[in-house]
């Protein structure tokens, strides 16, 4: 640093000098040493200015034609430099432990370039500026305050303009605060526009990071420095294919290179291309984003979708809230509306909580109009990526029906598409106020008051096998299908079900399975099937015998075989350990008895006495006594008046099927009840 010994050396001179009264000399002797300085080829900064003036007593400095470049190739110029406030002692290295210039300098008609990037502006204004007195270098540069009309900023077809911009505490590996008034920024020909009324920023990264990241070809957003607070207000963008967005106010608080406090976004709104339709979302709020994320993981655009490389490259992403609110999308064809739509706690591909609100779907066209609605939606735990496991099974199916899809997954077998488990995508789920409705040619109009449901107990099925969701258990209640006039009036169904109009079937269906990995025990039911002014069916059935290892051969059935094999396995595995049905209701059985005479012919008094009659003589075949003659006889009783039934099968011990099946002689009727364990109960014999 030859460079800056000599400097300080000749410096000390020239205090000394001004101290007896050579003050007059001074200016000529600095102009000669920064001249020297700028123009040695050993300098870690080059430079040229012109019209120097200088005045120790006035502590003032000035240049015209000032131009800097440091060794990265920046280029500082301006047309014209004046510095007022110096701290000589700091410039002339006598006080080392103090490094603050000059209480404020005025540029005019300034430029800044950086790797083709030039930004121009009119004049600035710094105050409290500092340097290293050691070195002089661009990047010890500091200042307290800086203030400007505007700048200009241009970088190949690019070009941006800031208003009114205040800095505050800059130096070169931090910006304190940043505020300006409007931003506009033109990407060139044919590549769209934006604009912003007004702008805060808080807490940045150093100016050159800021900018060499907006060159870097490579982009990283892990490694990205930006403000760690920021505030937009009314946001603007036009893009070529004449889609928009807008938002009246961002902010942000807590940025860092991989993660995010808070955020939120009001009034956004967003145009689609080609009259495709708007979007508006009144608000929303995102907070704990925190993310490591592998750019090279994502997907290039038009690759093949591969939903484990969407999991894989997302799978560091974590959330802890992100809301959306007062949301409308307007489709050619089509309005949603949604009020409220919010994740919670998502990590590592798992989504703790998932909530909705408030969502309708109106859409029309020349032939038909379509409603769709769902009041209320909450799903908890649920995991990505067993939901891609699922979809990944069905991934490149394209057929339409039942059959050619079933050819084009032959190979698959029944594990792989959740039978007789499922994946255990989440934990709970209830949803309540379903609407669908398709009025044209067709009407339909289906509604649901609640769908609900739970999977658990969750473990592998086999030895090494994947989770899956040994119990579950469903829910629906209120589900209802208005029938369609040309039904609803027909004397034929009216008369058949003893109604002057059937406009509305409604449903009840409460439902569960479970299966015990240590005794092999599945048990299935139907705990309510009510449908509304008819009358309830409840059912269940209990299996021992199927083990992990008979699990594992229903799993590895391929779905071309299925039909074949399952009875095959269940016949020579399953036994039946317990079974009941229970049937009430006062209209239930009357409108069974019209149906079947609708499509018989027979009339429906008929039929029911005629079912009594063969109960009867099946009696006196086998006698009034035993298990089989009591239910026979409690069988009867509700035939005549069928109000309520109850059949339970509760054998001794659990029954295997494939003996009875393979029986060269099937067992007699009361064999088989006492095998089985049978037991009728009839209208109020049921629960004493």
């Amino acid at each position: 640093m030859a460079k800056t010994a000599k400097f300080i050396i000749g410096s000390l001179v020239v205090v000394a000098a001004a101290g007896a009264g050579l003050h007059f000399l001074a200016p000529v002797y600095t102009e000669n040493n920064l001249r020297s300085a700028l123009t040695n080829p050993q300098s870690m900064i080059r430079g040229e200015f012109t019209n120097f003036q200088m005045s120790l007593f006035k502590g003032t400095m000035s240049g015209d034609n000032v131009k800097i470049v440091s060794m990265d190739g920046a280029v500082y110029s301006a047309q014209h430099v004046d510095i007022t406030g110096i701290d000589w002692l700091a410039v002339y290295g006598f006080n080392p432990s103090h490094d603050a210039l000059a209480q404020g300098m005025t540029l005019g008609n300034a430029t800044i370039e950086v790797n083709g990037r030039k930004i121009s502006f009119d004049q600035a204004r710094l105050a409290g500026v500092s340097a290293d007195p050691t070195n002089w270098l661009p990047d010890t540069f500091a200042a307290a305050d800086i203030t400007s009309p505007g700048l200009t900023q241009t970088f190949e077809d690019q070009t941006s303009t800031i208003e009114d911009i205040h800095i505050q505490d800059i130096a070169a590996d931090h910006i304190g605060g940043i505020t300006t008034g409007a931003w506009s920024y033109d990407a060139g020909p044919d590549q769209g526009n934006a604009r912003i009324a007004q702008s805060i920023f808080a807490n940045c990264a150093g100016p050159m990071p800021l900018l060499q990241q907006l060159d870097n070809s490579d982009f990283n957003w892990n490694s990205a420095e930006s403000c760690k607070n920021m505030a937009l207000a009314d946001l603007t963008m036009s893009l070529p294919d004449h889609s928009a967005i807008s938002a009246a106010g961002i902010l942000v608080d807590g940025l860092t290179t991989q993660s995010i406090e808070t955020t939120s976004v009001n009034g956004l709104k967003i145009r689609l291309p080609k009259n495709g339709g708007a979007l508006t979302i009144g608000r929303i709020e995102l907070g704990g984003f925190d993310q490591a994320i592998n750019p090279d993981l994502i997907p290039a655009p038009g690759e093949k979708f591969d939903i484990d490389q969407w999991l894989a490259a997302f799978e560091s992403v974590k959330i802890d809230k992100l809301e959306l609110s007062d949301q409308l999308y307007t489709l050619p064809e089509a309005e949603i509306r949604w009020d409220h739509l919010a994740i919670h706690k998502l990590a590592h591909n798992v989504i703790g909580e998932f909530s909705s609100g408030g969502l309708s779907v109106h859409g029309s066209n020349v032939a038909q109009t379509l409603k769709i609605g769902l009041d209320q939606a909450t799903l908890r735990d649920v995991d990505l990526a067993n939901i891609g496991t699922v979809l990944r099974q069905f991934q490149g199916v394209t057929a339409s029906t039942p059959e050619e899809q079933l050819a084009e997954m032959q190979d698959k077998t029944l594990g792989e598409v959740g039978f007789p488990f499922n994946p255990p995508v989440l934990s709970t789920y209830l949803l309540t106020g379903i609407e669908l409705g398709i009025t044209g040619s067709e009407t339909f109009h289906l509604t649901l008051d609640e769908l609900g449901g739970a999977l658990g107990d969750v473990g592998p099925a086999r030895e090494d096998g994947p989770q899956v969701a040994r119990a579950a258990s469903s829910h629906i209640g209120g589900f209802s299908i208005d029938i369609p006039d040309e039904i609803s009036t027909d004397p034929r169904v009216t008369s058949m079900l003893g109604v002057e109009r059937f406009d509305q079937v409604t449903l009840d269906i409460d439902a569960h399975q479970r299966w015990n990995a240590e005794n092999g025990e599945f048990q299935y039911g139907v705990d309510e099937l009510t449908v509304h002014d008819f009358g309830t069916v409840k059912f269940s059935v209990t299996l021992a015998g199927l083990t992990s290892d008979v699990i594992g051969q229903l799993q590895d059935i391929p779905l071309i075989d299925a039909k074949q094999r399952i009875g095959k396995i269940f016949s020579q595995s399953a036994l039946l350990k317990d079974a009941s049905l229970e049937i009430s209701g006062e209209n239930l059985m009357p409108t069974v008895w019209k149906i079947a005479a609708a499509t018989s012919g027979v009339p429906a008094d008929q039929l029911q006495l005629t079912a009594g009659m063969v109960v009867v003589q099946a009696q006196q075949q086998y006698g009034k006594t035993g298990q089989l003659g009591a239910s026979l006889g409690q069988l009867a009783n509700w035939l005549a008046a069928p109000h309520r039934l109850k059949i339970t099968l509760s054998p001794p011990k659990p029954v295997a099927f494939g003996p009875l099946m393979k029986a060269q002689k099937p067992p007699t009727p009361p064999v088989l009840a006492e095998t089985f364990g049978l037991k009728i109960l009839a209208n109020d014999e049921v629960g004493k």
